[in-house]
Formats: C-alpha cells, sequence, structure tokens
C-alpha cells in the first residue's frame, strides 16, 4: 500500500504527530483501509481518529484520507486536532468531492 500526502497534510503532521504516532496509524489503515467512517458529501473521503503525544484517539486529531482500491494508495490530505473544529464546512466537503472525481479519473 502507498501512502501519497498532501502538503497541507505533511505540514499538520510534522507539527503534531510524531513518528511513531503516525506509524501506528499507517498500520491501522495497512490493515483496514475501510476503517475511517465515510463523509457524506465529499465522494468517498473518510475520517479517522489518530492519537498523538498526551492525547487519545477521542482527544486526539482527525485524518481525512482518500482509498484508491484499484491502486492500492491512500491519499492523506489533511488532519486537525479536535479542538480546532468539530467537523468539515460545506465548502471543505465540496473541495473534497471534486478531488476525489479528480482522483477516480486518473
Amino acid at each position: 500500500m502507498q501512502f501519497i500526502e498532501t502538503p497541507v497534510f505533511s505540514r499538520w503532521l510534522k507539527a503534531n504527530v510524531s513518528d511513531e504516532d503516525f506509524y501506528r496509524l499507517q498500520l491501522e489503515l495497512v490493515a483496514d483501509p475501510r476503517k475511517g467512517d465515510v463523509i457524506k458529501g465529499t465522494g468517498g473521503f473518510r475520517k479517522i481518529r489518530i492519537a498523538y503525544g498526551e492525547h487519545g484517539k477521542r482527544g486526539g486529531g482527525r485524518v481525512i484520507y482518500y482509498w484508491f482500491n484499484e491502486d492500492q494508495q491512500v491519499y492523506l490530505v489533511m488532519g486537525y486536532c479536535k479542538g480546532e473544529k468539530s467537523d468539515l464546512s460545506e465548502q471543505e466537503k465540496q473541495i473534497l468531492k471534486e478531488l476525489a472525481y479528480q482522483l477516480k479519473g486518473k
């Protein structure tokens, strides 16, 4: 399985998550790429919780990703800390939906 990071995700990851915590997330996704909940209105993007630092999964971060089954690729698009936002805005969902369409047509 190949993990592809957007620059936005990479910046968030570097600022918030240790290599060890990120490795655990990758192992979870390799074991079950459908583990995250599908986000309605995004064309198939999923949201999964990530524990990092002193935060458990409930109080930790959220990672938005798209799993492209045919190529066994996981696109890690964005991450955010639970305290930063509770959910994606409608505008963010629309952007993700357009991105999903582009990924499917590649």
